[in-house]
């Protein structure tokens, strides 16, 4: 009885180390998911936006800050959702990821106004074509 009793106990002792170590771990993926789809999506809004610089190189600032809100954020909130999903598979990372970038984009761009929500819902509607886009091409089969 009495190395049964300790045998319970000793594993009693070891198992909320070893849930400490699956926890962390988890943390560690999650945090390495973040930062690769985080990667992802700044060099593709990193192109775009040098795209978007030689497009409109000769316009004034107010125009190009109207190109950028209108054309290139979209573009720029659809090509980092289908690229972050389709290259790491992970839908709600990417997602945040994507609404925390382009909300931030937004506001260099444009500073604090009041219709950022609207325009955000716009990006959010390209980021789900992008991963329904990307999805479908995960899925395809040839």
């Amino acid at each position: 009885m009495k190395k049964t009793e300790y045998a319970a106990s000793k594993d009693a002792a070891i198992s909320p180390k070893k849930e400490r170590k699956s926890d962390i771990a988890k943390k560690n993926v999650l945090i390495m998911q973040i930062v690769m789809v985080s990667v992802i999506d700044l060099v593709v809004a990193l192109l775009i936006y040098a795209v978007a610089c030689l497009v409109c190189g000769g316009i004034n600032e107010s125009c190009m800050t109207s190109y950028f809100t209108v054309l290139f954020l979209p573009l720029i909130s659809f090509l980092t959702a289908f690229a972050s999903f389709l290259f790491t598979k992970k839908l709600s990372v990417s997602f945040v990821v994507n609404v925390i970038l382009t909300a931030v984009m937004y506001l260099i761009f444009n500073g604090f106004e009041w219709n950022i929500f609207l325009w955000e819902l716009l990006y959010i509607i390209n980021a789900v074509l992008g991963y329904v886009i990307a999805l479908a091409v995960r899925s395809y089969k040839a």
